[in-house]
């Protein structure tokens, strides 16, 4: 995203806000009866009921600018994300409770996944990898070698950059390809900084196992990052393939990247062209915020997400602990003038600081908390530690499948489970010395 202020963020930011913080207990005592001292029912009292503010048509959402310039001149101040009729695809009565938004509004806002540009003619794919389940471990090992020197939330967010680019509308972007690797999806802003140091890094993995492709490599390395850094483990499949060229330049797959800055209208629209439901997109932003940090030449914002830095906290679930139970201040980045959330002064791990900095949430994660249909699932997590690791697993574990139809097809392949279960053969569970060989 870029790093230019935009007073649009600046106003959401401060919406956000208005109804992100616990209620006086004067307030809560005029409203209704004063709330069990719990996260969720603290949630139903402040978050539930400003859903509408979150699904607000006239509300320009932060990087509107960015979306907008895809298709042109286009200044049109109306939400880019605004037709929601996909989000009915979703398959889960937690849709009812996104506000129906005004015909018309947005209507040719779909920019960042309009079809492939006409005159863009995709590039020779690869072959799948051809790895031997014995060349797999190795991989594996050495994903967590020093050699490779591999950062496991830029791994994380490598994979989630990979394949995060898909839309269903026209089947397009996604984990095959790899285009990360290209121009001008390479030059994307948000492609730079740790994930693309993490590009650079996983070239020496590449060159010593030819076996397996790019996109492989680059999801396999996210899988493996989530349970090295105390996460749980992700089960991942090849059948990925490569591109041999870039994809298209008006708009870039790049550009379907979520923005930390969306609404829950935003976030709403670009999950369900993943066909991620409700459960699944809190589950996946959680997960992925759980651990890590945002930096200035990634992202704009300089922020740790928990005071545990680049491994998991204990518990596992404090993302949401803290996103639901604590108090949040508006706060600017310095560098960039871009807006966020800091823990209220007094609140448990405000004096924290990871590398000099602070522990923070993005409006997006802030959106979780106060639009209707994903605070529910973020309470829910607060107080459920294994349903959030198991969501979160199995939300990964799609993601990193999207627009990849090869994964997990039966014959020659497996599914790595984790350090713990190791492989496993697809259908019938093998034992690993019966694994097919390399081709």
């Amino acid at each position: 995203m870029s790093n230019t202020p935009h007073s649009s963020t600046a106003v959401h930011a401060r919406r956000l806000l208005a109804t992100s913080n616990p209620p006086s207990p004067a307030v809560s005592a005029k409203a209704a009866p004063r709330p069990a001292p719990d996260i969720a029912a603290r949630l139903r009292n402040e978050a539930v009921g400003s859903a509408s503010d979150e699904i607000d048509a006239t509300e320009p959402v932060a990087g509107q600018a960015a979306v907008g310039s895809l298709g042109g001149a286009s200044t049109e101040k109306t939400c880019p994300v605004a037709i929601l009729g996909a989000v009915a695809n979703v398959g889960t009565n937690d849709t009812q409770l996104f506000e129906p938004l005004p015909a018309g509004t947005g209507a040719s806002k779909r920019l960042a996944f309009q079809p492939r540009q006409a005159g863009w003619t995709a590039p020779r794919m690869s072959r799948p990898s051809s790895c031997s389940a014995k060349q797999y471990d190795d991989i594996v090992a050495a994903l967590n070698s020093t050699e490779v020197g591999l950062e496991h939330p830029a791994a994380t967010r490598l994979a989630f950059h990979t394949c995060g680019t898909y839309t269903a509308l026209d089947a397009s972007g996604g984990c095959d390809g790899a285009w990360i690797r290209f121009p001008p999806d390479a030059d994307a802003h948000a492609n730079g900084g740790t994930v693309k140091e993490a590009v650079e890094k996983l070239e020496l993995v590449k060159a010593r196992f030819p076996c397996i492709t790019h996109a492989d490599l680059y999801t396999l390395a996210g899988s493996v990052a989530v349970e090295l850094a105390g996460g749980p483990p992700v089960a991942w499949s090849p059948g990925r393939i490569d591109a041999d060229g870039p994809g298209p330049t008006h708009p870039a797959f790049s550009s379907r990247l979520p923005d930390g800055a969306f609404n829950g209208a935003g976030l709403a629209y670009f999950m369900t062209q993943w066909g991620f439901t409700p459960r699944e997109t809190v589950a996946i932003l959680g997960g992925g915020h759980s651990f890590g940090g945002a930096n200035l030449d990634g992202s704009g914002w300089a922020m740790t997400f928990t005071a545990a830095g680049d491994v998991w906290p204990e518990p596992k679930n404090l993302y949401f602990k803290q996103l639901m139970g604590a108090a949040w201040v508006e706060a600017t980045t310095n560098e960039t003038g871009l807006p966020y959330f800091k823990l209220a002064p007094g609140e448990p791990g405000a004096d924290a600081r990871v590398e000099g900095k602070p522990v923070g949430r993005l409006p997006s994660d802030m959106a979780l908390r106060v639009t209707r249909a994903y605070a529910g699932i973020a309470a829910e997590y607060a107080e459920n530690e294994s349903r959030f690791l198991a969501d979160f697993s199995g939300a990964y574990e799609k993601l990193l499948a999207l627009g990849s139809p090869g994964v997990g097809r039966q014959g020659g392949s497996w599914r790595w489970k984790g350090y713990a279960k190791k492989w496993e053969g697809l259908g019938a569970d093998a034992a690993y010395a019966q694994l097919p060989a390399a081709a």
